[in-house]
C-alpha cells in the first residue's frame, strides 16, 4: 500500500441513518376511495360499513375528510335502515350510551353521527353527551361554508353574472342557515383568493385589488347590510393585509375603495379607527389611515 493512500474497509457497507418521512396528505385521493367503496358495494350502508372497517385507508389521519364525504354523499339514503341493520341498535337513551362507547374507533362513532341525524341529536343531549353534539353541529357547519365557498369560486372562475352569484349566496343562507357574519367573511376570502397576485409587483397588487373590490361591490353591498357586518368586513380586511405580507401597505387604499363604493360608511370606518377591537397590525393601519380619517372628519365638521 502506497504510503499516501488512506485505508479503506473492503467489503463494508456503510449504513445511512434512516428518517421517518411522513407521506403528504392527500384528502382527495381518501375522499374518492371511500366514494368507491360506497359505489362498489351498490349503496348497501351495511356491506359499506363493513369494507371500509376492513380497509386500509387512515381513518384517524382523514377524519374530517371522511365525515365531509358521508355528509355529502351517504346522507341522501335511509339513516334508519343503516341504524338498525349495522349497529343494531335502538335509540333511546340507554341504548345510545351504549352504542356511543361500544365505538371503538372514528369510523364507527362517525356512522353512528349519521344513524342518529334521523332521530335528531337531542338524544346526544338528552344522553349527556353534549359535546359530542357541539362537535358534530361544528363539523357539519364547516361542511356547509365549504360548499359555498367552492360554489361561488367557481362562479367567479366562470365570470356568471353578479345576479347569479348573489342568487347563489341567498340559496346557501337559505339552506344552511348560515350566519351573516360567516357570509361576509366568506364573500372576502372568494373575492381575495380570485385575484390572480403579482410577486413582487406592489402597485400592480393595488390595481387588482382595487378592481376587485368595484367590480363585485354589488355583491358585497348586498350582504353588508348593517354597521356590525361592515365592522366585520373591515376586521377581516384588516387581519387578512396582517397575515399576508404582499397586502400589508393596501390597507387604507382598500378601505378607502369600500368606502367610495358604498360598502362602508363613514361611522364604520371612524368606529373602527376610534374604537376597533381587532388588534393584529392595528398599530400601523391606524397610523396608515390616518390622513383619510382626517379628510373625513373634516368633511364632517363642514357639513
Amino acid at each position: 500500500m502506497s504510503s499516501k493512500e488512506k485505508p479503506t474497509l473492503g467489503g463494508t457497507r456503510i449504513k445511512t441513518r434512516k428518517r421517518n418521512i411522513a407521506a403528504p396528505l392527500d384528502p382527495a385521493a381518501f375522499a374518492d376511495a371511500v366514494v368507491q367503496i360506497y359505489l362498489d358495494n351498490a349503496g348497501d350502508l351495511e356491506l359499506v360499513a363493513k369494507n371500509l372497517e376492513s380497509s386500509d385507508l387512515n381513518f384517524s389521519r382523514y377524519g374530517d375528510t371522511f365525515f365531509e364525504v358521508k355528509y355529502k354523499h351517504i346522507r341522501l339514503y335511509s339513516y334508519r335502515n343503516f341504524a338498525t341493520s349495522v349497529l343494531k341498535v335502538r335509540i333511546d337513551r340507554i341504548s345510545l350510551s351504549y352504542a356511543v362507547l361500544s365505538c371503538r374507533n372514528l369510523l364507527q362513532l362517525s356512522m353512528l353521527f349519521l344513524c342518529l341525524m334521523v332521530y335528531g341529536l337531542s338524544y346526544f343531549s338528552n344522553a349527556g353527551l353534549l359535546p359530542l353534539v357541539e362537535y358534530n353541529d361544528k363539523k357539519i357547519f364547516e361542511v356547509k361554508l365549504k360548499e359555498m365557498k367552492s360554489a361561488l369560486t367557481t362562479q367567479l372562475a366562470e365570470e356568471a353574472a353578479i345576479s347569479e352569484v348573489i342568487e347563489t349566496v341567498k340559496q346557501h343562507v337559505k339552506d344552511a342557515k348560515l350566519p351573516d357574519i360567516e357570509v361576509v367573511r366568506i364573500l372576502w376570502d372568494v373575492l381575495m383568493d380570485a385575484i390572480q397576485w403579482s410577486g413582487k409587483n406592489q402597485q400592480q397588487n393595488a390595481n387588482s385589488a382595487l378592481r376587485q373590490v368595484k367590480k363585485w361591490a354589488e355583491l358585497l353591498n348586498t350582504f353588508c347590510t348593517s354597521g356590525k357586518l361592515e365592522l366585520e368586513l373591515m376586521y377581516k380586511v384588516q387581519v387578512q393585509c396582517y397575515e399576508d405580507a404582499k397586502l400589508m401597505k393596501l390597507f387604507p387604499e382598500i378601505v378607502r375603495s369600500l368606502y367610495d363604493q358604498d360598502v362602508l360608511a363613514e361611522d364604520t370606518i371612524l368606529h373602527w379607527f376610534r374604537k376597533g377591537t381587532n388588534l393584529k397590525g392595528r398599530q400601523n393601519f391606524v397610523k396608515s389611515l390616518e390622513p383619510f380619517v382626517k379628510w373625513l372628519e373634516e368633511a364632517e365638521e363642514e357639513e
